[in-house]
């Protein structure tokens, strides 16, 4: 992943207060908003690391959501937060990758509640652990979520999606 110049330090210091590596911020802020500190969602997620203007309120800092330096930040320490949320779900280090992505992308709760999955699951939560070591999905060469990008989009298999993705 090629991060632009000009965001490199801030990326990386980013990535050292999730606690999460360099190439997973940048990934994430390269899916989200194309390095575009002016982009805007179609649901009104806003800037460089498109937050929503209300989880804005609480992590920006009275910052301005298009100030990509302030999102570099503030993606951080949400980051962070969101790992610790779900720290307990996780027993290595893909998982807490991909349950912090889910919990990004789905909120935390929905993680919590669905034991790792973001989406509701007629399976139990132990069939995404067990998903590890008996994969029951494919990894197809594009994506379109920030989950599914950096960490594998999840295709149905046998009825059910074992995967942090959501619709």
């Amino acid at each position: 992943m090629k991060i632009p110049a000009q965001y490199r330090e801030a990326v990386e210091k980013s990535a050292d207060t999730a606690g999460l590596p360099i190439g997973i911020i940048a990934a994430q802020i390269n899916q989200e908003s194309g390095w575009n500190p002016k982009a805007v969602s179609p649901v009104g997620a806003r800037g460089i690391a498109q937050f929503m203007p209300e989880t804005w309120e609480e992590w920006g800092n009275g910052k301005d959501p298009f100030d990509p330096f302030a999102g570099l930040d503030a993606q951080g320490r949400y980051m962070k937060y969101l790992a610790g949320e779900i720290a307990d779900l996780t027993s290595n280090e893909k998982e807490k990758i991909q349950f912090t992505l889910a919990a990004y992308n789905a909120g935390a709760g929905n993680v919590q509640k669905y034991g790792g999955i973001s989406r509701p699951s007629r399976k139990p939560a132990t069939m995404w652990k067990s998903s590890w070591a008996t994969p029951r999905w494919t990894i197809p060469q594009t994506a379109k979520s920030p989950v599914a990008s950096i960490s594998g989009s999840c295709k149905p298999m046998n009825g059910h999606t074992p995967c942090p993705i959501h619709a």
